[in-house]
């Protein structure tokens, strides 16, 4: 919380009380051990353990991957209802840091602008198939959901942030936004047009999609639980 508010002590402890209040009553630990729709939200999202990223220098990085291509063809079936969604997102976030071990960690944390966080998460985003321009009035909103209670209660857990298969007009309308960030943010992000580009990043451990040599993100990857065909196969 410290490193999330720049060192400002009163700031860090209101949002820690936030975020442990948040917690009691989400139950977010619960979400991780429900089951999800596999028709709404089924090969939506993955985590994943790999070696060769290049921006962490991390000996070896968790990375969650959000693959909203799957959304693309029914986008309100996923985003429709908000609150499942949000649930879904968070049981994602839930594996996510387990995966990071936290309870075991030994190497210390520095302080705010001493160098970066170890105990933390790469995301990658992708937009294969993604419609930028005629996105439904529940993607936005679940979206903004996601953002505002992950920044309040999940701060300072992503380490860089991937977003591929993103069409070069977009790429050029984000990079016009970052004089609107911080640069603190503007340093965690790169976006690019091809998946397979993403293996340039995270080396080749990365999985096939994305110009790695390991099996694909269905194959080998962690997800929530699911129903259906999925509970059999992941």
């Amino acid at each position: 919380m410290l490193r999330a508010n720049a060192d400002d002590l009163p700031k860090a402890k209101e949002q820690l009380s936030a975020a442990l209040t948040w917690r009691k009553t989400y139950k977010p630990l619960d979400a991780l051990n429900e089951t999800f729709s596999a028709d709404k939200f089924g090969r939506l999202g993955y985590v994943t353990k790999l070696k060769g990223a290049s921006e962490t220098k991390n000996e070896e990085d968790i990375v969650t991957f959000n693959v909203y291509g799957y959304a693309a063809k029914d986008p309100k079936k996923t985003f429709g209802d908000t609150e499942a969604f949000v649930r879904w997102r968070v049981a994602l976030m839930e594996l996510t840091i387990q995966q990071l071990h936290l309870n075991e960690a030994t190497q210390p944390i520095p302080d705010y602008g001493k160098g970066p966080d170890p105990y933390q998460a790469i995301q990658v985003h992708d937009y294969l198939s993604v419609s930028f321009f005629r996105q439904p009035a529940e993607v936005k909103a679940s979206s903004s959901k996601i953002i505002d209670l992950f920044q309040k209660n999940y701060p300072e857990t992503v380490s860089y942030k991937y977003f591929v298969n993103v069409p070069l007009v977009m790429q050029w309308m984000m990079g016009a936004m970052k004089a609107l960030m911080s640069s603190d943010s503007v340093q965690k992000m790169t976006w690019m047009t091809y998946g397979s580009a993403l293996q340039q990043y995270l080396g080749d451990d990365v999985s096939k999609e994305y110009g790695g040599t390991r099996p694909s993100l269905a194959e080998s990857a962690l997800t929530v639980k699911y129903d259906g065909e999925l509970a059999k196969t992941m």
